[in-house]
């Protein structure tokens, strides 16, 4: 999906999401549906292809933005963890990619890799439901009508 943001009076290309799932046969494509069914997978990525610069205090507010739309709050240690990670990964540049992926693990924990766009990799560890927390952000309750427009685009495979 399409990542667009309005700025002034235009709408401009903020980057490109890819979704991957281990499970990707169990990913219901309602709105509804899409955040929760997610917990049938074991690992889930998301992979935002930048297509333009995006400085590191737009990326955090934006993912902050997303996060309290869903009630989620840093008050959870890991998601502050997650945005410390965030803050740390510096500015989205054109032309590369940030990854997330998250992994359900065998102790009943979960885990959040946060990879910026210079390659610096930062692993988070949290309490069962923590991948959900993060992946509301593109899956959850939009933020504005961009994630609206691309949580659309990701449900239809677009």
């Amino acid at each position: 999906g399409l990542r667009t943001k309005k700025v002034l009076v235009a709408k401009v290309k903020v980057y490109v999401a890819e979704l991957l799932s281990s499970d990707a046969s169990k990913f219901i494509r309602t709105e509804g549906n899409a955040l929760g069914s997610l917990e049938e997978s074991r690992t889930i990525a998301i992979r935002l292809n930048f297509l333009r610069d995006v400085d590191a205090e737009k990326v955090q507010t934006s993912f902050k933005e997303a996060l309290e739309a869903n009630k989620v709050t840093d008050a959870d240690g890991s998601v502050a963890k997650f945005l410390k990670a965030v803050d740390k990964g510096g500015d989205a540049k054109s032309g590369k990619a940030l990854t997330i992926v998250t992994q359900k693990n065998a102790d009943g924990t979960e885990s959040v890799t946060y990879e910026d766009t210079n390659g610096t990799v930062t692993t988070v560890q949290g309490a069962k439901g923590f991948s959900s927390k993060i992946m509301s952000i593109w899956l959850g309750k939009p933020s504005d009508d961009g994630v609206k427009a691309l949580k659309e685009q990701i449900i239809q495979g677009l």
